[in-house]
């Protein structure tokens, strides 16, 4: 009896043991806590490619303002000059607008009158129209009755003479507009040009 009862209880442990092993294995485990930590990382297909592309597009825009900077540099255009100019020398004339007509007509005295009756600045251009004169002087040398265009540069010096302080050298801006000024004046003009160039511009009492 004792046998049969002990060979039953063996046979039940074998049974549950066989239970336990067959549920062990039937039953999911938990992941291994350790396994983010060591599996690779995947990128998502879209995110792959975007360094490069930020790359190429950096690279794109600093040669963009590269090419900007490049045109900034590039020399202005030389100033319009195009037309009749006047010799290199020194000339003079009077300023007079009200005696434009008289321009180069024989006075009184029997000399071509030397007349400027237009003038301005325009950028780095001085135009000047009327007759003026070579210094020294030579009447047979007068300029014709007509437009000038001369170039000015950022060593032209603009002057203005009279009272008794003397010379003053002004800015171009301001010396443009006092030769707006005194186109009726009767006041001299004289010109220095070298090279095709203004030396020096002057308005004097």
């Amino acid at each position: 009896m004792k046998k049969k009862m002990l060979a039953m209880l063996m046979i039940t442990c074998v049974l549950a043991t066989v239970a336990g092993c067959t549920s062990a294995q039937e039953t999911p485990t938990e992941a291994d806590p350790g396994f983010e930590d060591i599996a690779p990382s995947f990128e998502n297909s879209s995110d792959a490619g975007a360094p490069e592309e930020n790359t190429q597009k950096e690279n794109e825009s600093s040669e963009d303002a590269e090419s900007s900077d490049a045109e900034s540099k590039e020399e202005a255009p030389a100033a319009d000059v195009s037309g009749d100019t006047i010799a290199d020398g020194k000339w003079s004339a009077y300023l007079n607008a009200a005696e434009k007509d008289q321009a180069g007509v024989v006075s009184e005295v029997g000399e071509p009158q030397t007349i400027v009756y237009e003038a301005s600045i325009d950028g780095d251009v001085l135009k000047v129209t009327g007759v003026m004169g070579p210094d020294p002087y030579d009447p047979t040398a007068m300029t014709e009755n007509k437009t000038y265009s001369l170039r000015l540069t950022d060593s032209t010096v603009y002057e203005m003479v009279g009272g008794d302080t003397g010379p003053e050298e002004v800015t171009k801006d301001k010396f443009a507009e006092y030769l707006k000024n005194c186109l009726n004046s009767g006041l001299g003009f004289y010109l220095d040009v070298k090279g095709g160039e203004v030396v020096k511009v002057t308005i004097s009492a």
